[in-house]
C-alpha cells in the first residue's frame, strides 16, 4: 500500500520584509533570546548615557 502526498507551500517576502518564525520565540530557546537582546538595549542606553555623562563632568573639571 503506497501513500502519495503532495505539499506545496508559498511564501511570499518582499524585498524590505523579514521573515519571523514566530514558533522559535515560543520556546524557551526563544525566551532566553529575547531576554538577552532586551538586556543588551539597555546595556547598550545605559552605557551611553554614562560616557555623555562622564564626558560633560571630565569638561567642567
Amino acid at each position: 500500500m503506497a501513500y502519495t502526498v503532495n505539499i506545496t507551500s508559498t511564501t511570499t517576502t518582499s524585498e524590505n520584509e523579514i521573515g519571523l518564525n514566530y514558533g522559535y520565540f515560543r520556546t524557551i530557546s526563544g525566551i532566553l533570546k529575547l531576554v538577552e537582546l532586551i538586556f543588551g538595549l539597555i546595556n547598550t542606553a545605559l552605557y551611553a548615557a554614562s560616557t555623555v555623562f562622564a564626558i560633560r563632568e571630565y569638561r567642567e573639571v
